[in-house]
């Protein structure tokens, strides 16, 4: 059993990518970006990711102890947890949230075999009500499988780059472009696709597919930033594995994913400012909508006490309250879409 992270090893620090919605890690406040520094007072920098892991873990309602760097925060958090099992399915909370509008929401919260399938089963009754905008929450989508986010991707692009993946294999450089089929019936919906910092990896396949494809524009904060291919090879000298980037990926448009990679070619880094910029990674949203900490406590806490755990509390979310709007206004919308992260 465990706490119900998602994680990374950046910069040698195990570090939260999201905490999955409805887990000890989500009610307590970990968020994206808390860089953890010690499990039950026990250091854990200069361990594997494995055996940084498995500190984590242990029996169904045994108590850890985690101790995190916060961006901003000046002093190390401390949270106390209790292990439990996680469940975490792909897709929650669709419903039409708009019927005048004809407005549908509905939020994924990974990439895993059968999400596809689970998301068009999701939407098409929506569609027989005449559905014409859509909101795609992937807020905290930590990712997942890079081919089943290609096939979420593919429901709403009818041709074109999906994406390029750009590597090395057996000395040699590679580069596979993933292409979309046309015969989706979702293909001419106008998308509003939220993201944050712990928006990551596939999710980020999926946002910068959709956003180069010119179908949806992304509001909320700019997404992680991690776009690498990692391979594992089993060692013959001894019992371990290892672990290498193999290969990165890049949207349609040829921008780079992974923080520090450079993108393919300069017109790809058109809205960043200077060099340092090009390396920052992550997708920048055509709409920057920031919530504070405290914004996303208290989301975090109302979604937790309302009795369907549900996403849609737009009193207080500004970043789905700007999505609907911009989707309501067809003028809007295509201002937004040509305007690409200019800050």
């Amino acid at each position: 059993c465990g706490v119900g992270i998602e994680v990374t090893m950046e910069a040698g620090y195990l570090t939260v990518l999201a905490p999955i919605e409805g887990s000890p890690a989500y009610g307590a406040g970990l968020m994206p970006g808390d860089r953890i520094v010690r499990v039950n007072g026990e250091p854990i920098r200069g361990l594997s990711f494995l055996a940084a892991i498995k500190r984590l873990k242990g029996k169904r309602g045994t108590k850890v102890e985690i101790e995190v760097l916060r961006a901003g925060v000046n002093h190390p958090l401390s949270f106390t947890l209790i292990r439990r099992e996680i469940k975490a399915p792909s897709v929650s909370g669709a419903q039409m949230i708009d019927t005048v509008a004809r407005i549908g929401y509905v939020r994924l919260r990974r990439f895993q075999k059968g999400t596809a399938k689970e998301l068009k089963g999701a939407l098409l009754p929506f569609l027989k009500e005449g559905m014409e905008g859509l909101v795609l929450d992937l807020r905290g989508n930590p990712g997942g499988t890079l081919d089943d986010a290609l096939e979420v991707a593919d429901l709403f692009v009818s041709h074109g780059a999906l994406l390029h993946e750009i590597g090395r294999q057996q000395g040699r450089t590679f580069k596979k472009t993933y292409t979309a089929k046309p015969g989706d019936p979702f293909e001419d919906l106008t998308l509003a696709v939220l993201v944050n910092r712990g928006t990551a990896s596939a999710a980020e396949v999926v946002a910068g597919a959709l956003q180069d494809a010119g179908v949806a524009i992304l509001v909320g904060e700019r997404t992680f930033g991690k776009g690498c291919v990692q391979s594992v090879f089993r060692l013959q000298t001894e019992p371990a594995l290892l672990k290498l980037t193999t290969a990165l990926w890049f949207t349609p448009n040829g921008h780079a994913v992974q923080k520090g990679v450079p993108c393919l070619h300069e017109g790809a880094c058109f809205h960043r400012r200077n060099e340092q910029d090009k390396l920052r990674g992550g997708l920048a949203p055509n709409e920057p909508v920031s919530l504070s900490s405290a914004e996303v406590m208290l989301l975090r806490q109302l979604r937790l006490r309302s009795p369907k755990k549900t996403w849609l509390i737009l009193q207080f979310d500004r970043q789905l309250r700007r999505a609907i709007s911009i989707l309501k206004n067809r003028k809007l919308f295509e201002e937004e879409r040509d305007r690409v992260g200019q800050f």
